[in-house]
């Protein structure tokens, strides 16, 4: 099966060479692809064509990706959004906590773009049951109880600890409360705030598998809550 089949995608860059190359890569594959040169015309062409995703580049003149987002985000949660981010000025935990569900650092890789959209579009149910191929490494997080403001659509932010780094794949043994659900899985880190300010410190971490009945749990309460964060930056310290 290929989820890129038939779907319509937004591309959004100010760099012509680069919309080509995305659109080309998309349409390859089955894909339907608009190309837009900033925020201001990918909006107007996201109210027109309702695209299942959209992939738009951070820093644009005429209106940027971030804006883009939060315009997205204000009508739905639906679509799948990532953004293409050279800037570290814009961090990672805030495009996440906005509601972007993927970011990909310059220079990107166009086989890991298409390969992240593709997963990113299957039924939640199906992508959190997929056999996980990375081995875990290490045993962080377990037993840990996290609250409902610490869960997003794709992933959750776990207070307190920062011993894993980024792109670290961990195993995941949480308890969430009110209701009780017990989540045993797989998760990638995505980000780490090594110390608390206005924010607790943390990580953020995109849940890769989730055993059941967890899975079908928290996915059900998801739907019930639709959060706008896909990794949530997490509530204040108390």
């Amino acid at each position: 099966m290929n989820p890129l089949e038939g779907k319509t995608i937004l591309v959004v860059d100010d760099e012509p060479l680069i919309r080509e190359l995305i659109c080309e890569a998309l349409s390859a594959r089955g894909s339907k692809s608009l190309a837009a040169a900033n925020g201001t015309e990918g909006f107007e062409l996201f109210l027109k064509s309702s695209p299942e995703v959209i992939i738009s580049d951070v820093r644009m003149s005429g209106g940027d990706g971030t804006e883009l987002l939060r315009k997205v985000r204000e009508r739905t949660s639906e679509s799948v959004f990532s953004l293409i981010s050279g800037f570290a000025d814009v961090t990672t935990e805030s495009l996440y906590d906005m509601g972007a569900d993927a970011i990909f650092p310059k220079p990107f890789s166009m086989r890991k773009v298409i390969s992240t959209i593709a997963n990113l579009l299957l039924p939640q149910a199906e992508r959190w049951s997929a056999v996980e191929q990375m081995e875990p490494q290490t045993l962080a997080f377990q037993k840990t109880a996290i609250d409902w403001r610490c869960v997003g659509r794709g992933g959750i932010f776990v207070p307190g600890i920062v011993e894993a780094t980024v792109d670290e794949v961990v195993r995941l043994e949480l308890h969430l409360s009110d209701p009780s659900i017990r989540l045993s899985g797989t998760g990638v880190v995505r980000w780490v705030r090594p110390r608390a300010d206005i924010l607790p410190k943390g990580m953020g971490v995109e849940i890769l598998t989730l055993e059941e009945p967890g899975r079908s749990e928290l996915i059900r309460k998801i739907q019930e809550n639709q959060p706008l964060a896909f990794i949530p930056q997490g509530g204040k310290p108390e």
